[in-house]
């Protein structure tokens, strides 16, 4: 086995640059690894929290479009207005339907979009 002194002084730099480089490509791969795979955590954190998120302004709006179609379907006003068959009693009840109805959609913001 050749002792690195013996070696000629142009062959010790060349083989010292060599180790060199590839310390600093395993350098760099370690790093590019450790980034990846932090980034891949923040990413998959991050679209949890947003799923998260998602999920609950769902569940308020379904319970405030339940809150707001049983105040409208439980209304004695809107149910006189689809039962009746005469047009002249479903003319007489319109306003106070329209009211009713106009007042639910008020209430909320995202109901109004409906």
């Amino acid at each position: 086995m050749l002792h690195f002194n013996k070696l000629k002084l142009k062959q010790q730099l060349v083989i010292l640059i060599f180790l060199i480089i590839v310390v600093m490509f395993a350098m760099q791969m370690f790093y590019y690894y450790a980034f990846d795979s932090l980034t891949k955590k923040r990413a998959v954190n991050y679209v949890n929290t947003l799923m998260n998120q998602v999920e609950d302004q769902l569940k308020v709006l379904t319970k405030n479009i339940e809150k707001e179609a049983n105040a409208v379907s439980y209304n004695l006003y809107i149910q006189d207005y689809i039962i009746f068959d005469n047009p002249m009693q479903r003319l007489e009840i319109y306003p106070m339907a329209c009211n009713t109805v106009d007042y639910v959609k008020s209430l909320r913001d995202n109901i109004n979009d409906i």
